[in-house]
């Protein structure tokens, strides 16, 4: 499957607002992910090839100097979301 650029925001879609995830950080082991596009799955599994840190701004928004989502596989639900939602394993400092 080629690989597009139809995930990317517009400076004005980011600027009103629009986002591609939502995030919950329920511990320092945990973290909720709601997709609010359909690109990020493949067959309903969130694929991490190796661990990343979300970025100091986002960890900070969480109060925590990094957030670290480990390499996994993740299988979503779509019960709440048309796009899925899936658990992820992270390591907060």
């Amino acid at each position: 499957m080629p690989v597009t650029n139809d995930y990317l925001l517009t400076e004005q879609e980011y600027s009103e607002g629009a986002r591609l995830i939502q995030l919950a950080l329920f511990n320092d082991s945990i973290m909720g992910i709601t997709f609010l596009h359909k690109d990020f799955l493949l067959d309903g599994v969130l694929s991490v090839p190796e661990n990343f840190k979300i970025g100091d701004e986002a960890s900070t928004l969480f109060g925590k100097k990094s957030i670290i989502v480990r390499q996994g596989e993740y299988n979503a639900s779509f019960m709440t979301s048309v796009n899925g939602t899936t658990l992820v394993n992270v390591i907060c400092k």
